[in-house]
């Protein structure tokens, strides 16, 4: 199973969801770097696929099954 990331995905999904607290979203991620989020968001590298997972399972963000050009999925597995 190949697991790609959808970097635009994070910064999206946060302007979608602003009433989620930002340490509720670190906390779901497993991460403790305010400031390695802050790279996540603004697309300087991909999250880790650990944490990718973390999140769609916190919030039940359906993970896509193909590669599509809409941004509805931080996951594409092909």
């Amino acid at each position: 199973m190949k697991y790609q990331y959808n970097y635009s995905f994070l910064n999206e999904w946060l302007k979608a969801n602003p009433e989620i607290p930002k340490g509720e979203i670190l906390q779901a991620l497993g991460a403790k770097s305010n400031n390695r989020f802050k790279a996540w968001v603004r697309c300087e590298g991909p999250m880790p696929v650990l944490s990718m997972l973390r999140l769609c399972n916190a919030y039940q963000i359906p993970r896509s099954e193909e590669h599509t050009s809409e941004l509805q999925s931080p996951l594409i597995i092909s």
